[in-house]
Parts: structure tokens; sequence; C-alpha cells
């Protein structure tokens, strides 16, 4: 068990031993509580990212919504090729009023 003190600008040192433990590092936000009297710290972790799967997905995503060979179209031609594959029945399914 480690000890601290809480400075007179409501701060404490967490020990190097438990910073060490638990990954702290500077800059690391905690969410606080109090439970049955006593403080919990408890770290936020941010999800971890893949910068190289990042990349790829952006890679793979680049031009899909801009082609140049492509003619862009209208929403009403939009609507028509929805219903073209999908069948004018289920058109409004979604949109049922009570």
């Amino acid at each position: 068990m480690h000890t601290t003190s809480l400075s007179s600008k409501g701060q404490i040192v967490i020990p190097k031993a438990v910073r060490s433990e638990l990954n702290l590092v500077p800059g690391t936000r905690f969410v606080l509580c109090v439970e049955a009297g006593r403080l919990v710290l408890e770290p936020l972790r941010e999800p971890e990212f893949d910068l190289a799967s990042i990349h790829a997905a952006v890679d793979a995503l680049a031009g899909c919504l801009y082609r140049p060979d492509v003619a862009p179209t209208s929403a009403a031609d939009d609507t028509a090729a929805i219903v073209a594959r999908i069948g004018a029945e289920d058109t409004h399914a979604s949109r049922s009023q009570p």
C-alpha cells in the first residue's frame, strides 16, 4: 500500500510505482467518485488506434463519394434506383404511421 498527501492546491501525487503499474502518463484523465466514504480514481482509457488500419480504411473509402468518371445523379434518380433494387412495396415501410 502506498500513501500520499493532499497539497494546498488540492493536488495529490500518485507514487511512481503505481503510475508505472497502471501505465499512467502525464495528461491521463480520471473519473472521480466517492464510494462508501472512499475516493475512487479511475483512469479514462482512450481507445487505441492502429494508424495503419485507419490509413487503409481512408484509402479504401477515398473517392467513394466523388467519382469524376461517373456523372452525378439526382435525388429522383437515386430513389428510382432504390425502388428498382428493393421493390416499390418496400419504399415506405420505414415511414409507417401508427
